[in-house]
């Protein structure tokens, strides 16, 4: 035995998905088991409806023939706080759905708050330089506290 055959073949092979590939191995295509090998790595573009989320989009076709597709969009399903989940959906699905945007209520002394999402729980202190001043002098200290 030589091991496997690398002699790149002048041909199109018609894989088990019904995509092509150009130029393979010999040993990558010399039988049944070496094609749906290849056929699993196959990167043609599909339209695919992933399930349980029912999205509708564009992915490999190995992707789409895989034991657990993975679905590549961004989730969109609407949290408690309000916000839309920004995670990929097969994120969400696995871990859990978290809010990945910033805080954008204004706090009493203008500032935008900021911080990751907190949902109904209250803003917490600023910490950005206070710009209290007056004509004579300007605070410089946080917001937070007091001039």
């Amino acid at each position: 035995e030589c091991g496997p055959c690398l002699h790149v073949l002048d041909e199109e092979v018609i894989l088990p998905c019904g995509h092509t590939v150009t130029s393979p191995t010999c040993d990558s295509v010399c039988d049944a088991t070496s094609r749906k090998k290849l056929a699993k790595k196959c990167r043609e573009e599909v339209t695919f409806a992933f399930l349980p989320c029912n999205h509708r989009c564009t992915t490999t076709c190995a992707n789409m023939n895989s034991e657990h597709p993975v679905c590549p969009s961004i989730c969109g399903e609407t949290l408690a706080c309000g916000h839309k989940c920004q995670l990929r959906c097969s994120s969400c699905k696995t871990m859990g759905h978290s809010c990945e945007q910033k805080c954008e209520r204004t706090l009493f002394c203008g500032h935008v708050c900021g911080r990751p999402c907190h949902g109904d729980e209250k803003c917490p202190p600023c910490n950005n330089k206070c710009e209290v001043a007056c004509e004579h002098s300007m605070c410089s200290g946080k917001c937070r506290n007091v001039c």
